[in-house]
């Protein structure tokens, strides 16, 4: 037993400096739910949450990359687009009991250019011609209506 033990105690600081070196942790693509700001700490929580980090990331100022991730998480937000966020579950926010964890790295999801899209006879999406429909009519409208005010000023 005197052998076994030391050992045993070994394996258990091992087994806990290996539990809290963790990697960071990566979700899927998810929309963004909320930006928050306090004390100077942004919060973002999404839809869905890297496993770990179950109620959202947090970042500060000083550190690195802030800024970018920043802008990517604010433009992500304004476009409605999905964001892939990779986090620290190590470092959690120290203002709330839940899992908050450290932002590392945010990515926005890449999406196609709407405008090279084609049809398969060549000609865009139905979504663009239909947009592209009202515009015209629209145009032909303000048209009609311009010339109806010049005519009546003449």
């Amino acid at each position: 037993m005197k052998r076994i033990t030391p050992y045993l105690f070994g394996a258990a600081v091992v087994a806990f400096a290996g539990t809290a070196m963790a990697a960071p942790v990566t979700g899927d693509y998810t929309k963004i739910t909320s930006i928050d700001t306090y004390s100077g700490d942004t919060t973002v929580f999404m839809e869905k949450n890297a496993v770990g980090c179950e109620k959202g990331v947090w970042m500060r100022p000083t550190q690195a990359n802030f800024k970018e991730n920043l802008n990517t998480i604010e433009q992500a937000a304004h476009q409605n687009s999905r964001v892939k966020i990779t986090a620290e579950p190590n470092d959690r926010w120290k203002q709330v009991l839940e899992p908050v964890c450290r932002l590392v790295k945010v990515e926005m999801e890449p999406v196609a250019n709407i405008g090279a899209v084609r049809d398969l006879d060549g000609a865009p999406p139905l979504e663009i011609r239909q947009q592209r429909t009202e515009e015209e009519r629209l145009s032909i409208e303000d048209q009609k209506a311009l010339e109806a005010a010049k005519a009546k000023d003449h």
